[in-house]
């Protein structure tokens, strides 16, 4: 395994905000109502699970292609793969949060979570290596940790 499951939880923290507005697009009309707090919560984890499965798949082949599975990885290596695999997974996973409708009252905790993964995010594109080693995950982890969030720590 080229990351241990820490980091993929780090960054599966991300990944689960967009998931859970993915569950929340499509299908339903415009009427229909938010997920409750309990309902969000248990998509979310549902969502964060299958998706850090994905990564870690996703990683497992870029590590192959490139011969990394026994051997550390060089600063272009974090690089690359922050621009190919973690970046513009954690963009898209963040707008779609965006567009999900949750709770009305857990409103400003789900904005708090947001903001914190973008702050990550920024964090990444200049320096790539803190946001593949979770590092910059730390904030957004305990948000979400604390929201409720458990199936991506």
């Amino acid at each position: 395994m080229f990351f241990g499951r820490k980091q993929l939880a780090g960054i599966g923290v991300v990944l689960l905000l967009g998931l859970v507005a993915l569950s929340g697009c499509g299908g339903g009309s415009e009427s229909s109502s938010p997920l409750t707090a309990a309902q969000f919560k248990a998509e979310a984890n549902k969502i964060c699970t299958h998706q850090n499965e994905k990564l870690e798949a996703e990683v497992e082949e870029y590590a192959g292609k490139r011969n990394l599975k026994y051997r550390e990885p060089t600063k272009k290596v974090y690089e690359e793969e922050a621009e190919e695999i973690f970046i513009p997974s954690v963009e898209r996973k963040i707008d779609q949060l965006k567009e999900l409708e949750g709770p009305a009252r857990d409103e400003q905790e789900v904005a708090k979570i947001v903001a914190s993964a973008e702050k990550a995010l920024e964090e990444g594109k200049s320096e790539p290596f803190v946001l593949i080693s979770g590092q910059a995950l730390t904030e957004v982890r305990k948000l979400a940790t604390e929201y409720g969030l458990k199936e991506c720590f």
